[in-house]
């Protein structure tokens, strides 16, 4: 599948494919506090297991060594992305065997750990994708870079959250799904929890065979506003982010972007989990 500068449908599906993966990750992390909450988890536990969904928010610290440094023969986006999908499949697939029993027993400095992995991997390719989207979209239509991100990671983390969570209940799939089909009960409910993570870790893994077999990257010469680009160094680029937040402007969205949650981070954070 060639990536060419138009805005093609194979490119639209390749880049909500991929933001797909990045949601189903967000929404899986999202949905494990349910589950800890099921089988006692303390208040103290579950603000232990927010500390995983902290790279999410320090990926720029990291971003422009993706960005710069990179094998010239795989193309810029490719030589991190497959290396990303590859380990997050891996650790996916590995954690499925665990996972369960890591939630009944309360293990939550062990899932702590590896969902910070978890969501650290799924930063980085979040990076990488990004900057993919822009490079497909760069001379045509480049608003589909973030309706491609909107569209995806939006049914990722239903898929992974309200999906799962809902298929996962005896309760829900005996009363509306068994009992209509006059099917008999079951104490399970059409798939569980291990069955979803190793569902989500084949999916990581099959995407990732495709980039390698069917997508050629090419290298990256124009802007979005069509003129040549301009690599810059490792440094340089520090420098650049660091020039950018002494802008009055940044420092000022900056701070409104950290205060404004304030007022309802317990609303979002936990009225939901005070519900359960």
């Amino acid at each position: 599948m060639p990536t060419n500068r138009g805005t093609s449908k194979s490119n639209i599906c390749l880049t909500i494919t991929l933001y797909i993966l990045q949601g189903m990750n967000l929404g899986l992390a999202s949905s494990i506090p349910l589950f800890l909450i099921y089988y006692g988890a303390t208040w103290k536990d579950r603000g232990t297991f927010n500390f995983a969904k902290y790279p999410f928010s320090l990926k720029l610290l990291w971003a422009p060594l993706i960005d710069v440094l990179y094998i010239k023969r795989f193309g810029r986006r490719k030589s991190w992305l497959i290396p990303i999908l590859l380990i997050s499949g891996v650790v996916l697939l590995s954690i499925s065997f665990f996972i369960q029993s890591w939630i009944i027993t309360n293990r939550v400095v062990l899932l702590t750990i590896v969902f910070f992995v978890i969501y650290f991997l799924t930063a980085s390719e979040d990076v990488c994708v990004d900057g993919f989207a822009i490079t497909l979209f760069a001379a045509s239509n480049p608003q589909w870079a973030s309706t491609s991100q909107s569209i995806g990671q939006t049914f990722g983390r239903f898929l992974g959250s309200s999906f799962l969570l809902t298929f996962e209940s005896a309760n829900f799939t005996n009363r509306f799904i068994r009992k209509p089909l006059s099917l008999p009960y079951q104490t399970t409910g059409l798939f569980s929890l291990v069955h979803f993570v190793r569902f989500v870790a084949v999916a990581f893994l099959i995407v990732t065979v495709c980039l390698i077999i069917f997508v050629r990257e090419k290298e990256e010469t124009l802007n979005t506003n069509g003129t040549q680009t301009n690599n810059l160094s490792l440094i340089q680029t520090y420098l650049s982010i660091i020039k950018l937040f002494k802008k009055k402007c940044i420092q000022q969205i900056t701070i409104v972007s950290i205060i404004s949650p304030i007022g309802s981070a317990a609303i979002q954070s936990m009225t939901s989990l005070a519900l359960i």
